[in-house]
């Protein structure tokens, strides 16, 4: 089942970048390649993490393992999608 994943440096943590990203990954995955869900996780205490992940419409499917790490998983359907211009911008699908 195809993932949104990211992982970044801590002196990138809060700029934005995991919303960016996520919404170009929903975008991409989307609209081109029809995917009809797709999937994100983050470990449990990881708040912001699960705040992008509900900023960008997902939402909470389960409690699991990922490699023996304890994480939350969150979904969205195709159906649940909703564009953004800033996503469309990303991909490089601007006026």
């Amino acid at each position: 089942m195809p993932e949104v994943v990211y992982h970044f440096a801590p002196a990138y943590w809060g700029k934005g970048l995991a919303t960016e990203l996520g919404r170009a990954s929903l975008r991409y995955g989307f609209e081109e390649h029809r995917f009809e869900k797709i999937v994100a996780i983050a470990k449990p205490e990881n708040a912001a993490s699960i705040r992008v992940m509900e900023k960008l419409g997902m939402h909470y499917e389960m409690n699991t393992s990922y490699y023996d790490i304890d994480v939350v998983q969150y979904t969205l359907a195709r159906e649940e999608y909703k564009p953004t211009a800033e996503a469309a911008y990303i991909m490089g699908r601007h006026p």
